[in-house]
Protein backbone atom coordinates (compact mmCIF):
# COMPACT_ATOMS: atom_id res chain seq x y z
CA UNK A 1 0.00 0.00 0.00
CA UNK A 2 1.24 3.44 -1.24
CA UNK A 3 -0.20 6.29 1.38
CA UNK A 4 0.71 9.65 0.22
CA UNK A 5 -0.36 13.54 1.37
CA UNK A 6 -2.89 15.08 -0.58
CA UNK A 7 -3.48 18.59 -0.29
CA UNK A 8 -6.08 20.69 -2.13
CA UNK A 9 -6.48 24.36 -2.04
CA UNK A 10 -10.84 24.93 -1.74
CA UNK A 11 -12.64 27.79 -2.06
CA UNK A 12 -11.59 30.59 0.33
CA UNK A 13 -7.91 29.71 0.50
CA UNK A 14 -8.31 26.31 2.74
CA UNK A 15 -6.47 24.00 2.50
CA UNK A 16 -7.11 20.01 3.41
CA UNK A 17 -4.47 17.69 4.91
CA UNK A 18 -5.35 14.04 3.94
CA UNK A 19 -4.02 10.49 4.09
CA UNK A 20 -5.38 8.69 0.42
CA UNK A 21 -4.71 4.92 0.42
CA UNK A 22 -4.09 3.58 -3.26
CA UNK A 23 -3.49 -0.27 -1.99
CA UNK A 24 -0.03 -1.83 -0.78
CA UNK A 25 1.33 -1.34 2.62
CA UNK A 26 3.70 1.13 4.15
CA UNK A 27 4.80 1.28 7.58
CA UNK A 28 4.25 4.62 9.53
CA UNK A 29 6.09 5.83 12.45
CA UNK A 30 5.15 2.73 14.58
CA UNK A 31 4.54 0.10 11.69
CA UNK A 32 1.34 -1.08 13.25
CA UNK A 33 -1.77 -1.69 11.13
CA UNK A 34 -3.96 0.79 13.35
CA UNK A 35 -1.48 3.46 12.62
CA UNK A 36 -2.09 2.87 8.82
CA UNK A 37 -5.77 2.51 8.59
CA UNK A 38 -5.99 5.66 10.75
CA UNK A 39 -3.17 7.34 8.40
CA UNK A 40 -5.42 6.33 5.64
CA UNK A 41 -8.91 8.09 7.18
CA UNK A 42 -7.53 11.08 9.43
CA UNK A 43 -7.69 14.53 7.84
CA UNK A 44 -8.80 18.20 8.96
CA UNK A 45 -10.83 20.99 7.04
CA UNK A 46 -9.60 24.40 8.32
CA UNK A 47 -10.14 27.68 5.80
CA UNK A 48 -9.67 31.11 5.97
CA UNK A 49 -11.76 33.50 8.21
CA UNK A 50 -12.71 36.08 9.80
CA UNK A 51 -12.96 36.27 13.95
CA UNK A 52 -14.52 38.81 16.47
CA UNK A 53 -11.82 41.10 17.18
CA UNK A 54 -13.45 41.31 20.85
CA UNK A 55 -13.79 36.99 21.37
CA UNK A 56 -11.76 35.26 19.35
CA UNK A 57 -12.47 32.07 18.13
CA UNK A 58 -11.91 30.11 14.86
CA UNK A 59 -13.72 27.37 13.28
CA UNK A 60 -12.42 24.04 12.17
CA UNK A 61 -15.19 22.88 9.40
CA UNK A 62 -14.19 19.57 9.84
CA UNK A 63 -12.19 17.00 11.56
CA UNK A 64 -11.73 12.76 11.32
CA UNK A 65 -9.67 10.92 14.14
CA UNK A 66 -10.26 7.61 13.12
CA UNK A 67 -8.81 6.70 17.10
CA UNK A 68 -9.95 10.22 18.70
CA UNK A 69 -7.98 12.45 20.10
CA UNK A 70 -7.64 16.27 19.58
CA UNK A 71 -7.44 19.19 17.22
CA UNK A 72 -4.41 21.39 18.15
CA UNK A 73 -3.78 24.77 16.54
CA UNK A 74 -0.39 25.81 16.65
CA UNK A 75 0.94 29.57 15.29
CA UNK A 76 4.18 30.29 12.70
CA UNK A 77 6.25 29.92 15.90
CA UNK A 78 5.25 26.62 16.85
CA UNK A 79 3.64 27.78 19.84
CA UNK A 80 -0.08 26.02 20.70
CA UNK A 81 -2.86 28.70 20.45
CA UNK A 82 -5.74 26.62 20.81
CA UNK A 83 -7.37 22.93 21.40
CA UNK A 84 -10.48 21.06 21.32
CA UNK A 85 -11.19 18.48 24.13
CA UNK A 86 -11.01 15.40 23.92
CA UNK A 87 -12.62 14.23 20.34
CA UNK A 88 -14.21 10.59 20.44
CA UNK A 89 -12.93 8.66 17.10
CA UNK A 90 -15.16 9.55 14.09
CA UNK A 91 -16.22 12.45 11.74
CA UNK A 92 -16.13 15.96 14.31
CA UNK A 93 -17.62 19.25 12.29
CA UNK A 94 -17.86 22.77 13.09
CA UNK A 95 -15.59 22.42 15.92
CA UNK A 96 -15.45 26.13 17.75
CA UNK A 97 -11.69 26.76 19.01
CA UNK A 98 -11.13 29.65 21.20
CA UNK A 99 -7.95 31.38 20.49
CA UNK A 100 -5.35 31.23 24.29
CA UNK A 101 -3.86 33.91 22.57
CA UNK A 102 -5.35 36.66 20.70
CA UNK A 103 -4.57 37.20 17.07
CA UNK A 104 -3.81 40.69 16.37
CA UNK A 105 -3.35 41.18 12.76
CA UNK A 106 -3.87 38.65 9.68
CA UNK A 107 -2.12 35.61 11.16
CA UNK A 108 -1.35 32.22 9.75
CA UNK A 109 -2.95 29.31 11.87
CA UNK A 110 -2.24 25.55 11.88
CA UNK A 111 -4.74 22.81 12.74
CA UNK A 112 -2.92 19.27 13.77
CA UNK A 113 -4.40 16.06 14.16
CA UNK A 114 -3.30 14.53 17.56
CA UNK A 115 -3.94 10.97 18.64
CA UNK A 116 -4.76 10.70 22.54
CA UNK A 117 -2.42 8.35 24.41
CA UNK A 118 -5.44 6.86 26.55
CA UNK A 119 -6.21 9.33 28.87
CA UNK A 120 -8.51 11.71 27.08
CA UNK A 121 -6.07 14.65 28.21
CA UNK A 122 -3.88 16.91 25.80
CA UNK A 123 -0.29 16.11 27.07
CA UNK A 124 3.46 15.20 25.87
CA UNK A 125 2.41 11.77 25.41
CA UNK A 126 0.04 12.71 22.17
CA UNK A 127 1.17 12.32 19.03
CA UNK A 128 0.36 13.64 16.05
CA UNK A 129 -1.61 11.94 13.20
CA UNK A 130 1.22 11.17 10.65
CA UNK A 131 1.41 10.10 6.96
CA UNK A 132 5.00 9.24 5.42
CA UNK A 133 6.61 10.68 8.85
CA UNK A 134 4.67 14.03 8.54
CA UNK A 135 1.80 15.51 10.68
CA UNK A 136 -1.74 15.76 9.06
CA UNK A 137 -2.44 19.34 9.55
CA UNK A 138 -4.01 22.16 7.40
CA UNK A 139 -3.04 25.82 7.87
CA UNK A 140 -5.67 28.83 7.14
CA UNK A 141 -5.40 32.53 7.41
CA UNK A 142 -7.03 34.09 10.81
CA UNK A 143 -8.20 37.63 10.58
CA UNK A 144 -9.85 39.61 13.03
CA UNK A 145 -12.90 42.19 12.39
CA UNK A 146 -12.42 45.45 12.86
CA UNK A 147 -13.65 47.80 15.34
CA UNK A 148 -13.71 51.31 16.74
CA UNK A 149 -9.96 52.38 16.60
CA UNK A 150 -7.99 52.63 19.90
CA UNK A 151 -6.89 56.23 19.90
CA UNK A 152 -4.17 57.74 22.37
CA UNK A 153 -2.87 60.79 20.83
CA UNK A 154 0.70 62.74 21.56
CA UNK A 155 -0.51 65.29 24.07
CA UNK A 156 0.41 67.56 27.06
CA UNK A 157 -0.62 66.57 30.54
CA UNK A 158 -2.98 69.49 31.66
CA UNK A 159 -4.05 69.61 35.31
CA UNK A 160 -2.56 66.25 35.32
CA UNK A 161 -4.51 64.85 33.31
CA UNK A 162 -4.50 62.90 29.63
CA UNK A 163 -7.70 62.62 27.34
CA UNK A 164 -7.70 58.68 25.65
CA UNK A 165 -9.62 59.91 22.28
CA UNK A 166 -11.39 56.64 21.41
CA UNK A 167 -11.57 52.99 23.92
CA UNK A 168 -12.74 49.85 23.19
CA UNK A 169 -14.89 48.78 26.37
CA UNK A 170 -16.44 44.81 26.06
CA UNK A 171 -20.66 44.28 26.75
CA UNK A 172 -19.29 43.75 30.74
CA UNK A 173 -18.16 47.56 30.62
CA UNK A 174 -14.32 48.36 32.41
CA UNK A 175 -12.07 51.23 32.94
CA UNK A 176 -9.07 52.55 30.57
CA UNK A 177 -5.58 52.24 32.43
CA UNK A 178 -2.70 54.52 31.75
CA UNK A 179 0.42 53.29 32.38
CA UNK A 180 4.16 54.75 31.97
CA UNK A 181 5.72 52.19 29.04
CA UNK A 182 9.10 54.12 29.09
CA UNK A 183 11.98 51.10 29.33
CA UNK A 184 9.67 48.27 28.63
CA UNK A 185 9.11 46.62 25.14
CA UNK A 186 5.20 47.44 24.37
CA UNK A 187 4.90 44.13 22.17
CA UNK A 188 1.75 42.30 20.95
CA UNK A 189 0.24 41.39 22.61
CA UNK A 190 0.49 43.53 25.72
CA UNK A 191 1.27 42.27 28.56
CA UNK A 192 -0.07 44.88 31.12
CA UNK A 193 1.60 43.80 34.04
CA UNK A 194 4.87 44.16 32.78
CA UNK A 195 3.79 48.08 32.77
CA UNK A 196 3.84 50.57 35.93
CA UNK A 197 0.13 51.81 36.20
CA UNK A 198 -0.41 55.60 36.73
CA UNK A 199 -4.15 55.93 36.70
CA UNK A 200 -7.64 54.66 35.69
CA UNK A 201 -11.05 56.13 34.50
CA UNK A 202 -14.03 55.69 36.27
CA UNK A 203 -16.27 52.95 35.44
CA UNK A 204 -17.38 52.98 31.53
CA UNK A 205 -20.47 51.36 30.04
CA UNK A 206 -20.35 49.04 27.58
CA UNK A 207 -19.00 48.99 23.92
CA UNK A 208 -16.81 52.15 22.67
CA UNK A 209 -16.26 55.38 24.67
CA UNK A 210 -14.51 58.68 23.66
CA UNK A 211 -12.43 61.32 25.40
CA UNK A 212 -12.19 59.57 28.83
CA UNK A 213 -10.16 61.32 30.48
CA UNK A 214 -7.61 60.14 33.39
CA UNK A 215 -5.90 62.03 36.12
CA UNK A 216 -2.48 60.69 37.06
CA UNK A 217 -1.25 59.59 39.99
CA UNK A 218 2.49 60.33 39.43
CA UNK A 219 3.95 63.06 37.19
CA UNK A 220 5.90 61.30 34.42
CA UNK A 221 9.10 62.68 33.35
CA UNK A 222 9.55 65.10 30.51
CA UNK A 223 8.01 63.98 27.12
CA UNK A 224 7.21 60.43 27.99
CA UNK A 225 5.80 57.16 26.30
CA UNK A 226 2.17 56.41 28.14
CA UNK A 227 0.13 53.46 27.27
CA UNK A 228 -3.44 53.56 27.78
CA UNK A 229 -5.16 49.73 27.55
CA UNK A 230 -8.53 48.79 29.18
CA UNK A 231 -9.43 46.66 31.58
CA UNK A 232 -13.16 44.44 31.79
CA UNK A 233 -15.16 45.01 34.91
CA UNK A 234 -15.20 41.03 34.93
CA UNK A 235 -17.02 40.82 38.30
CA UNK A 236 -19.79 43.43 37.81
CA UNK A 237 -19.42 45.66 40.91
CA UNK A 238 -18.21 48.76 38.68
CA UNK A 239 -15.14 48.47 40.65
CA UNK A 240 -11.30 48.43 39.62
CA UNK A 241 -10.26 45.35 41.82
CA UNK A 242 -8.46 41.82 41.37
CA UNK A 243 -11.76 40.27 40.31
CA UNK A 244 -11.12 42.02 36.68
CA UNK A 245 -8.62 41.55 34.04
CA UNK A 246 -7.25 43.03 31.09
CA UNK A 247 -10.21 43.13 28.26
CA UNK A 248 -10.64 42.47 24.35
CA UNK A 249 -7.07 41.46 22.52
CA UNK A 250 -4.63 43.89 23.58
CA UNK A 251 -3.58 44.65 20.10
CA UNK A 252 -2.60 47.96 18.80
CA UNK A 253 -5.66 49.71 17.37
CA UNK A 254 -7.74 47.33 19.07
CA UNK A 255 -7.03 46.74 22.58
CA UNK A 256 -4.91 49.26 23.43
CA UNK A 257 -2.53 52.26 22.16
CA UNK A 258 0.36 54.25 22.82
CA UNK A 259 1.29 58.21 23.22
CA UNK A 260 4.36 61.25 23.79
CA UNK A 261 2.91 63.03 26.59
CA UNK A 262 4.87 65.87 28.15
CA UNK A 263 4.53 68.24 30.53
CA UNK A 264 1.75 71.03 29.77
CA UNK A 265 1.70 74.99 31.14
CA UNK A 266 -1.06 74.41 33.22
CA UNK A 267 -0.02 71.64 35.10
CA UNK A 268 -0.60 72.42 39.15
CA UNK A 269 2.95 74.42 40.11
CA UNK A 270 4.88 72.49 43.01
CA UNK A 271 6.76 69.83 43.53
CA UNK A 272 5.12 66.56 45.48
CA UNK A 273 7.11 65.03 47.61
CA UNK A 274 8.99 61.55 46.39
CA UNK A 275 7.06 58.78 46.24
CA UNK A 276 7.46 54.66 45.26
CA UNK A 277 6.65 53.51 41.50
CA UNK A 278 2.51 52.89 42.01
CA UNK A 279 1.16 49.56 41.32
CA UNK A 280 -1.71 48.05 40.03
CA UNK A 281 -3.27 47.70 43.68
CA UNK A 282 -2.21 51.15 44.17
CA UNK A 283 -4.83 52.21 41.30
CA UNK A 284 -7.13 49.97 42.36
CA UNK A 285 -7.88 51.67 45.56
CA UNK A 286 -8.03 55.33 43.79
CA UNK A 287 -10.87 57.61 45.06
CA UNK A 288 -12.80 58.35 41.83
CA UNK A 289 -14.13 61.58 41.16
CA UNK A 290 -16.39 63.63 38.44
CA UNK A 291 -15.36 66.21 36.84
CA UNK A 292 -16.87 70.31 37.75
CA UNK A 293 -17.54 70.12 33.87
CA UNK A 294 -19.33 67.11 33.70
CA UNK A 295 -17.23 66.03 31.37
CA UNK A 296 -16.53 62.04 30.51
CA UNK A 297 -14.60 59.98 32.85
CA UNK A 298 -12.01 61.45 35.00
CA UNK A 299 -10.05 59.82 38.04
CA UNK A 300 -8.77 61.21 41.22
CA UNK A 301 -6.31 58.59 42.50
CA UNK A 302 -3.62 60.59 44.52
CA UNK A 303 -4.34 64.39 46.11
CA UNK A 304 -1.10 66.60 45.44
CA UNK A 305 -0.50 68.57 48.27
CA UNK A 306 -2.57 66.75 51.41
CA UNK A 307 0.94 65.00 52.90
CA UNK A 308 3.02 68.19 52.56
CA UNK A 309 -0.22 70.18 54.27
CA UNK A 310 -0.37 67.47 57.51
CA UNK A 311 2.81 67.73 57.41
CA UNK A 312 2.81 71.28 58.23
CA UNK A 313 0.37 71.57 60.70
CA UNK A 314 1.63 68.82 62.74
CA UNK A 315 4.96 71.22 62.87
CA UNK A 316 2.92 73.92 64.13
CA UNK A 317 1.38 71.67 66.58
CA UNK A 318 5.02 70.68 67.51
CA UNK A 319 6.30 74.19 67.69
CA UNK A 320 3.16 74.91 69.90
CA UNK A 321 3.41 72.25 72.37
CA UNK A 322 7.00 73.34 72.77
CA UNK A 323 6.29 76.88 73.52
CA UNK A 324 3.84 75.72 76.09
CA UNK A 325 6.19 73.73 77.83
CA UNK A 326 9.10 76.78 77.49
CA UNK A 327 6.46 78.99 79.40
CA UNK A 328 5.58 76.38 82.11
CA UNK A 329 10.14 76.40 83.10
Amino acid sequence: MVICLSIALITGGAMIGSAVADGGATPLSTGTQADILAAEQANVTFRDQITSATEQRVLVANASLPAGGFVVLVDESGNRVGSTPFLEPGVHTDLVLPLESPVCDGAALTAVLYRDDGNRSLGPGDEPYRSHGEPIQTTAIVTPTAIATYSFADQQIVNGRVTVGTAAVPEEGGFVIVANASGSAVSEPLSPEELDPLGQSEYLGANTSGNVRVLLEARPPESTTLVAFTVADSNDNRSLDSGDAPALPLCKWIGYDTATVSIGSTTPTGTASPSPSPTMSSVVTSTLVEDSDNSTSTARVNQPGFEVLATVVALIILAAIVGLKQRAT
